[in-house]
């Protein structure tokens, strides 16, 4: 009897072992195959040439008839919370807006409704316009850039709160997460968009 749980007691040891061999090797692998652009600081335009013309909506060779945007077209996204989509709208000279791509957010923290205070984790609701110089390709998140928030409207409300973000990585503390694939397209045509002029 003491010989079995003998036996048992080495195999459950040698088992915690393994897992933790496991969990230090997982850790090393995606430590190493981070992308190069955490450890580097990188610029909007050096995000931009890198995408380059393998990616359709950096591609300046695309006309506006297959339904990318292109250098210079005016830009708005609409995000719905509840049904968790966030879509690309586009105007081309002087078209009416047209739906471009529609791309599903990985998630959003504190449940439907306003943003009412800094650290409530919730995720805003309402109207925001950013900025290039709120535009960060070196985000700890992959990609991101800050929607503006508060609004004016909110500052009337006496909502209070900062650094909220549509980025990568899919884990949200107040932000939208997208995936990394998915921030990269969003992010190529939001600093595309401001760098040809659009405010």
């Amino acid at each position: 009897m003491v010989g079995i749980k003998s036996r048992y007691k080495k195999f459950f040891i040698y088992n915690i072992i393994c897992c933790l061999l496991s969990l230090i090797v997982g850790i090393c692998f995606v430590l190493k195959n981070q992308p190069a652009y955490l450890d580097t600081k990188y610029t909007n335009n050096d995000i931009l040439n890198n995408l380059g013309n393998t990616h359709p909506v950096i591609n300046q060779t695309q006309v506006a008839s297959t339904n990318f945007p292109v250098p210079g077209d005016q830009l708005y996204l609409r995000l719905f919370k509840q049904e968790s989509i966030l879509e690309i709208w586009y105007k081309h000279k002087n078209q009416q807006y047209q739906l471009s791509k529609t791309w599903k957010i990985c998630t959003f923290s504190g449940g439907l409704g306003s943003k009412k205070a800094e650290g409530d984790g919730k995720s805003p609701e309402g109207f925001y316009a950013t900025q290039r110089n709120l535009l960060n390709p070196n985000s700890n998140y992959h990609l991101a850039f800050n929607i503006g928030y508060p609004n004016t409207y909110d500052r009337s409300k006496g909502y209070t709160g900062s650094y909220i973000m549509i980025h990568g990585k899919c884990v949200s503390i107040g932000c939208y997460a997208m995936t990394d694939k998915g921030i990269e397209e969003i992010y190529a045509l939001v600093s595309q968009a401001l760098s040809s002029g659009q405010t």
